[in-house]
């Protein structure tokens, strides 16, 4: 797995299916150890379904902590 982080952009790639569907997801908050990020996504199939994405990078160890939810639009059910 390989994750983008582009500062000049704030954003965060490498989340997600590759060819089913890409989260892009938006730097929130940086700081000296922690880069923290979120986002969402609507793909094609299912129609109805919402990825959301959050977590946070550790600039020292280079961890990554993050939470993949899918919700039905429809239901509001994850």
């Amino acid at each position: 797995m390989g994750i983008i982080l582009n500062f000049t952009e704030r954003t965060v790639q490498g989340f997600g299916d590759p060819g089913l569907i890409d989260i892009p997801a938006k730097i929130t908050a940086a700081n000296d150890v922690t880069v923290a990020f979120a986002g969402s996504a609507h793909p094609q199939i299912p129609p109805d379904l919402e990825m959301t994405i959050s977590g946070t990078l550790d600039r020292v160890t280079g961890d990554v902590y993050a939470t993949m939810i899918g919700t039905d639009r429809r239901t509001q059910k994850h």
